[in-house]
């Protein structure tokens, strides 16, 4: 009778709890260096017809195949950007004369994180003879709880800025989203930001 290492009783007890717990799941019977029971995982499961997501959890993935499916692989911190929930601030000022202001405040829910990844504006004259004249405005996003600005935007007329790296506003905090008249006349200022929230 062959005699079996503590490692192969291991292995073999584990392959067949995980085919009996999960039939698709296939695991290579290959014994590794040091405390490593499987040299890989193998999921045939079909996700666009069974639904929902596949979980990966490792330390290190040295190869991934993924074949004749519609996927992507992110990280954790980027899934996290995928399933948030889009957040849309829209304030607008009518009638704004020079260095008016009309201002939206958001404090962030309990458990969340606000990031905004983007802020715009437009300004336009009140009346039809300033048409012709520089329909200057600006706008930014500021977190009224740390005192810090997050990004200002200014122009003739309106102007748009994505932000590199969306800006994170933890729980609790107070977003501010202000548009300004600077134009010598009385326009109509509206601003814009866009993110999510997790």
């Amino acid at each position: 009778m062959e005699k079996l290492d503590t490692q192969q009783v291991i292995l073999g007890t584990l392959i067949a709890l995980l085919r009996r717990q999960f039939p698709p799941l296939l695991v290579k019977e290959q014994v590794l260096e040091g405390m490593r029971l499987a040299k890989g995982i193998l999921v045939d499961a079909d996700i666009a017809k069974e639904g929902g997501d596949l979980l990966i959890v490792a330390d290190t993935i040295s190869r991934m195949d993924v074949v004749a499916q519609m996927v992507g692989v992110y990280l954790q911190p980027e899934w996290a950007t995928r399933t948030g929930i889009d957040k849309n601030f829209i304030i607008s000022g009518l009638s704004l004369a020079f260095q008016q202001a009309s201002n939206l405040l958001y404090t962030v829910p309990a458990g969340k994180t606000l990031f905004v990844c983007g802020l715009s504006f437009y300004s336009y004259a009140e009346v039809a003879a300033n048409a012709d004249l520089n329909q200057m405005g600006f706008a930014y996003a500021y977190n009224l709880t740390t005192k810090v600005e997050l990004a200002a935007i200014g122009g003739n007329g309106g102007n748009g800025i994505t932000l590199p790296k969306p800006v994170a506003i933890p729980a609790g905090n107070v977003f501010l989203l202000a548009a300004y008249c600077v134009a010598n006349h009385l326009c109509h200022v509206e601003a814009y930001a866009w993110g999510y929230e997790v």
